[in-house]
């Protein structure tokens, strides 16, 4: 079965924290960008942030949960 990448905020399914298009737009001004951009299908950028998401889900974290900051901060 295919993967299928869900970055619901909440969602019972979600498997990823951001999807391959938003992940596009935050490596255009980066180190690198073009290996993301050329190199990778879409397939293997969802592989990439799905496997990332969940390392980070494995880490033991520190602190609180934090909210949005007011707009003007």
């Amino acid at each position: 079965m295919p993967l299928v990448l869900d970055a619901t905020v909440g969602g019972a399914a979600a498997n990823a924290y951001t999807t391959a298009a938003a992940a596009d737009t935050y490596f255009l001004g980066r180190a690198f960008a073009d290996a993301w951009a050329a190199t990778y299908t879409t397939t293997q950028k969802e592989q990439a942030l799905v496997f990332a998401t969940s390392l980070l889900d494995r880490e033991k974290w520190q602190g609180v949960k934090g909210g949005t900051p007011a707009s003007g901060l």
